[in-house]
């Protein structure tokens, strides 16, 4: 994954979920973002996506996922996504 395809990711997570979403480290440079939903009463889900920075396909799933899901399950789970664990790979 490229610096600029990773910024794009910054850039898109941070639109879809701004008041939600904070950095969790710093990687080469490269903030590692969180985004937490729901309520701290419910049960905990982890979703860890980019492990392996080439492999796209997870980070993309977990994008979509904050755009078209996120927002239902949280009223029944405390969510954790971490879009893309490993930015510089």
């Amino acid at each position: 994954m490229s610096e600029r395809d990773y910024s794009s990711i910054v850039d898109g997570v941070r639109a879809l979920q701004r008041e939600r979403c904070r950095v969790l480290d710093d990687i080469a440079g490269h903030p590692v973002l969180t985004v937490e939903l729901g309520n701290e009463d419910h049960p905990n889900i982890y979703i860890n996506a980019g492990t392996h920075g080439n492999e796209p396909a997870g980070v993309e799933a977990a994008l979509r996922f904050l755009e078209n899901g996120a927002e239902r399950w949280s009223r029944l789970f405390r969510l954790t996504v971490v879009p893309c664990l490993c930015p510089h790979a």
